[in-house]
């Protein structure tokens, strides 16, 4: 196989997950019609639409259980040793972890409508209201209000960069904003980040904002965004990572502990870190939203979880290297939250190991989390 048509490793699972939700919604089609058949009493075509579409649902089980013998296969690559994986990876054209970018990008479209958009207002003292259609387009105006020179002045962080800068982000351009005074403010940032930047201002600056959400009768003390150590730093950075859950029971860990310590790997998570959980198939969209409370953690520092792994086995060789811990946010089990609506969104496959959530996408995921 020449280097133009080679699969990565991330492309192959996309593939696979994808078509198993595309035989799925034509097996689902296929029957309704053989069922208004049957109905118009059309016996003949009836049948013989029904047993097209039981073949069609033995090609499906056979697609999502060549899906599951991959998964397994990346898992096993995954847990063995770091000398192994680095052979396996070397400059292969599957397993390699060097990012290539797909021409296909396997992107479908989205029936799905897209989630409402949430937003705030701030009120001043003085009564002035700030509301705009876009969270970012109020932050934005709130803090040119109060004067970016005094917010800057409190050195706050976003997206592990300042709050306020002379400079345009190169990291995130798309998210940083000129103010009218020639300042850059930094929105990469959820609805809740934001909300928390403005009472720390509001609190520092002594100013006394008050921040509703439209969508609630709630004012400024909001239920669910009380500040944990993790949230106050406020690092910006957004994941998401794969959960295999034939291997390890995430839903009942989390609410058991209401955190789990998960594999840190290699990479450079950072306490205040969000982490978008994807599941894969069968569930096959991303279910959780969680923060890094903790990182670098040892094995003897994590929560003993082996009642939640299928393998106990799995379990004990999973000892040593680093841990971080992932406090549960908020969960969902939403359609629009599937691998053929982030596709849609800037994903351009399914994920495989830990990747940093783009721009695009990441607004997509806070819409829909913050419904």
């Amino acid at each position: 196989m020449n280097k133009k048509n080679a699969f990565s490793q991330q492309e192959v699972s996309t593939a696979l997950e994808l078509l198993a939700s595309t035989l799925e919604d034509e097996r689902v089609r296929i029957y309704g019609i053989g069922a208004n058949a049957m109905k118009a009493l059309d016996a003949k075509t009836a049948l013989s639409v029904i047993q097209f579409a039981r073949k069609l649902e033995e090609f499906q089980k056979k697609v999502r259980l060549l899906g599951d013998d991959w998964s397994a296969l990346i898992e096993e690559k995954v847990s063995a040793p770091q000398k192994v994986q680095e052979i396996v990876d070397g400059d292969g054209k599957l397993f390699g972890m060097r990012t290539r970018k797909s021409k296909t990008g396997f992107t479908r479209n989205v029936t799905q409508p897209m989630a409402a958009k949430t937003n705030f207002t701030v009120r001043f003292p003085d009564g002035t209201i700030i509301f705009n259609h876009k969270a970012c387009d109020t932050f934005v105006q709130t803090i040119e209000r109060v004067g970016e020179s005094r917010v800057r002045e409190l050195n706050l962080i976003c997206a592990g960069e300042p709050l306020v800068s002379e400079a345009k982000s190169r990291k995130y351009p798309t998210g940083s904003k000129k103010t009218v005074a020639g300042l850059y403010v930094q929105t990469q940032s959820s609805t809740a980040a934001k909300i928390k930047f403005l009472k720390t201002i509001s609190t520092k600056l002594k100013i006394g904002l008050t921040i509703q959400p439209p969508a609630t009768n709630k004012t400024d003390d909001l239920p669910g965004l009380q500040i944990s150590p993790a949230e106050e730093t406020l690092s910006g950075e957004s994941w998401m990572i794969p959960a295999n859950g034939k291997l390890y029971d995430h839903e009942g860990a989390f609410n058991k502990f209401g955190y789990i310590d998960w594999k840190q790997g290699k990479f450079r998570f950072q306490v205040g870190d969000i982490v978008y959980i994807y599941c894969t198939l069968p569930i096959g969209k991303v279910r959780y939203k969680a923060i890094v409370d903790r990182v670098n953690m040892n094995f003897d520092e994590i929560t003993d979880d082996r009642e939640f792994w299928s393998d106990p086995s799995k379990y004990e060789s999973a000892k040593g290297g680093n841990y971080m811990r992932l406090r549960l946010l908020e969960k969902k089990d939403n359609e629009i939250l599937n691998l053929t609506a982030l596709c849609a969104h800037g994903l351009v496959k399914a994920p495989q190991t830990p990747m940093k959530v783009k721009a695009d996408l990441l607004n997509y995921l806070e819409e829909v989390f913050a419904e």
